[in-house]
């Protein structure tokens, strides 16, 4: 075999190697449908609560209380808690909540392993709203 034959081989082996052993592209990385999302998520009521330096949802009859990580859908109830603490004259007041939720495991999510969110029981995200209400059912104690 020429020895030019051997050159491109061995360039094209190299290239081939190379190619193989980048890191994959994030678009390329599985994604997370919303639907499977929705599967893996809990479904769960209780009082969630909004204001300065506060993101919260309490389960019905629990101790827990879990930050909520923000999300277009925890926006639409941070509007309704805000409304609702401007009605009353009061800040935090707490809505009646029937909601989806995916707890996020904090080591893989250093952001809530320090700061307001290390203060709570878990960290969560709301990914539906079922109900909200202003009205708390006698059902929903606060266990706390």
């Amino acid at each position: 075999m020429p020895k030019t034959q051997w050159v491109l081989i061995v360039i094209i082996s190299y290239l081939l190697s190379a190619c193989s052993s980048l890191p994959p592209d994030e678009t390329t990385q599985p994604q997370v449908t919303e639907a499977a999302q929705r599967t893996a998520a809990t479904q769960v009521a209780g009082r969630y609560y909004w204001g300065h330096e506060v993101s919260a949802f309490s389960p019905c009859n629990s101790q827990q209380s879990w930050w909520v990580r923000a999300t277009p859908v925890s926006d639409t109830l941070n509007q309704q808690s805000l409304q609702l603490a401007e009605q009353r004259g009061a800040p935090y007041q707490p809505l009646y909540v029937e909601v989806s939720i995916n707890h996020i495991d904090r080591q893989s999510h250093p952001a809530y392993q320090d700061g307001f969110a290390a203060d709570y029981d878990g960290v969560i995200e709301i990914i539906t709203v079922h109900r909200s209400d202003t009205h708390i059912p006698s059902t929903c104690r606060d266990e706390s």
